[in-house]
C-alpha cells in the first residue's frame, strides 16, 4: 500500500511539472500549424480591415481564410497581395472571384519555401505579372489546387506559368484553366517539381515557347482534358516535360491543340492508356502528336484525324514505341509523307510512299481496324464522348461507329475500342465459372483435412 502510495505520487507530481512546462512554452513559444485559426473575409475590399489583404497579412502558419457569404467578389487594385506565412488555405467555398482591373500584376504571392499553400473554390482572373512567373499565382512551396477556375491571366516577356507558377510540386483537382498566356513557358501551369492532375479542363491556353497548358517535370493526369492549347515555338501544344522524366496519361481527351513538334512533347517517356488524340495539328517537319527522347507506351489509345503542315508528321515518335489495342488513322496527316508511328529509324511512310507499316523495334499488339462497334450493353463512354471522332451519334452494340469508340466496360477494366463484341463477355464468364470451380476444391479440401470427408481405397 506505501508502494503505490508513493508511485501514485510520483505520478502526479510529473504530470504537474509536464503541465507547467507546457503552459509556459503555449505563453512564451511562438506560433505554429497546432495554434491555427480560422479568418473570415468580411467584405470584399482590396485592402482594409476585414479584407482579404488584412486577412494574410495577420494569419500565422497553418491558418484557414474563408470568406462571409456576402463575398463573392474582390477586386485587387492597388498591387499583388504576398505573404509568407506557411501552410496557408484560402477556401473560398462555392466560388470567390479574385480578380485585377486591368493593371499590372499578378493576384497571389507566396513566398514561403516550406509548407503547402492550398486554394479551394477560387476564381483567379486577369492576374498580369510584368517582372515575374506566375500571373495569377506565384509560391515556391508545395501547392494544391481543389475546385479553382483561372482564366485569362499573363505572364510578359520571357516569364513562366501564365496562370500558377510552382517551385515545387503541384496537385491540381477539378480545376478548369481558360485563356492564359506565358511570354515562356506553361501557358497555365509551370511547376520545378511533380505536377498531379485529377479531372482538369485546360482550353485556349497558349505559351510562346513551349507547353501550351502545362510545363513540368514528371506529370500524372488522369480524367484531363486539353482542348484549342497552343505553344508558338517549341513542343508540346498540350503539355511539354524536360528533364528525362514520365508523363503518365489516364482517361484524357486532346483536341485541336498545336505546336511544331508535338502535342505531347517530353524528354523523357510517355505512357498514355485510355486516350483520345484528334484534330490536334503539328507545324514542325519530324513532329509526332505525341513526342518523347526515351520510350512511349500505349494503350488502348485512339489517334484520329490529326494534322500536320509541314513534310512530315506522325502519331507517335520515340526511340521505340509500343502499342497495344489502339486505333491508329493517318488521314489527317497530309502532305509529301506522313504516316503512324516512327521510333529511331522506324517510319511509316518516306518521301512519296505510304508504307502500311514498317515495325522495327516498335512493338504492336492487338490493334483493332475501321470500323468499330457502338457503346457496349452497360458499358460506360469516358470523357462524354457520346459521339465518335467524326462526329457521329454512338449507338448501342453492334451499331456502326466510325472511329474513337473509346469506352469503359460494364463492371470496370480497361478500355477498348474492339472491332468485334462478345469476347470480353465470354472471358468474363469462364473467369467466374473458374472461380467458383476453385472454391469448391478448396471447401472439399478442408472439409477432407477435418475428416469430414472419407475416400474408397
Amino acid at each position: 500500500m506505501r508502494t503505490d502510495n508513493r508511485l501514485r505520487k510520483y505520478v502526479l507530481s510529473a504530470a504537474l511539472v509536464l503541465a507547467l512546462l507546457a503552459g509556459a512554452a503555449a505563453w512564451g513559444g511562438t506560433a505554429s500549424d497546432s495554434d491555427a485559426v480560422t479568418i473570415m473575409v468580411m467584405n470584399g475590399n482590396d485592402s482594409g480591415p476585414n479584407s482579404l489583404r488584412d486577412a494574410l497579412s495577420s494569419a500565422n502558419n497553418g491558418d484557414t481564410i474563408i470568406f462571409h457569404p456576402s463575398v463573392t467578389v474582390i477586386a485587387l487594385t492597388s498591387g499583388e497581395i504576398s505573404f509568407s506565412q506557411t501552410n496557408i488555405t484560402i477556401d473560398g467555398g462555392s466560388g470567390v472571384t479574385i480578380t485585377n482591373p486591368g493593371l499590372g500584376f499578378r493576384i497571389l504571392d507566396s513566398t514561403a519555401t516550406t509548407g503547402a499553400l492550398t486554394l479551394k473554390g477560387l476564381i483567379v482572373e486577369n492576374g498580369y505579372s510584368i517582372i515575374g512567373a506566375g500571373g495569377g499565382v506565384r509560391t515556391y512551396s508545395q501547392i494544391t489546387i481543389e475546385n479553382c477556375t483561372f482564366r485569362d491571366n499573363t505572364t510578359s516577356n520571357s516569364y513562366n506559368g501564365g496562370a500558377v507558377f510552382g517551385g515545387s510540386n503541384v496537385t491540381m483537382t477539378d480545376c478548369t484553366f481558360t485563356g492564359n498566356s506565358a511570354g515562356w513557358s506553361g501557358g497555365a501551369v509551370f511547376s520545378l517539381g511533380r505536377i498531379t492532375m485529377t479531372d482538369c479542363t485546360f482550353t485556349g491556353n497558349s505559351a510562346a515557347k513551349d507547353g501550351g497548358a502545362v510545363f513540368g517535370g514528371n506529370v500524372t493526369m488522369t480524367d484531363c482534358t486539353f482542348t484549342g492549347n497552343s505553344a508558338a515555338d517549341e513542343g508540346g501544344g498540350a503539355v511539354h516535360m524536360r528533364g528525362g522524366g514520365r508523363i503518365t496519361m489516364t482517361n484524357c481527351g486532346f483536341w485541336d491543340n498545336t505546336s511544331k513538334s508535338g502535342t505531347i512533347d517530353v524528354d523523357g517517356r510517355i505512357t498514355a492508356d485510355n486516350t483520345t488524340f484528334f484534330a490536334n495539328i503539328i507545324t514542325g517537319a519530324g513532329g509526332g502528336v505525341v513526342k518523347a527522347e526515351g520510350s512511349i507506351t500505349l494503350r488502348h489509345c485512339t489517334f484520329t484525324n490529326n494534322k500536320m503542315t509541314s513534310s512530315s508528321a506522325y502519331n507517335a515518335v520515340g526511340h521505340s514505341v509500343s502499342v497495344q489495342n489502339c486505333l491508329m488513322t493517318k488521314d489527317g496527316l497530309t502532305g509529301n509523307s506522313n504516316g503512324a508511328i516512327s521510333g529511331t529509324g522506324n517510319k511509316l511512310g518516306t518521301g512519296t510512299d505510304n508504307y502500311a507499316a514498317w515495325f522495327g523495334t516498335n512493338t504492336f499488339t492487338d490493334n483493332y481496324v475501321l470500323p468499330l462497334r457502338g457503346i457496349a450493353d452497360g458499358a460506360t463512354v469516358i470523357l462524354g464522348l457520346e459521339k465518335d471522332a467524326a462526329g457521329n451519334t454512338r449507338g448501342n452494340a453492334g451499331d456502326p461507329c466510325l472511329y474513337g469508340a473509346v469506352e469503359l466496360p460494364a463492371g470496370g477494366g480497361s478500355t477498348e475500342g474492339g472491332a468485334s463484341g462478345g469476347g470480353g463477355g465470354s472471358m468474363l464468364l469462364i473467369g467466374i465459372a473458374a472461380a467458383v470451380i476453385a472454391g469448391l476444391a478448396a471447401a472439399v479440401l478442408v472439409l477432407y483435412k477435418k475428416g469430414k470427408l472419407t475416400r474408397n481405397v
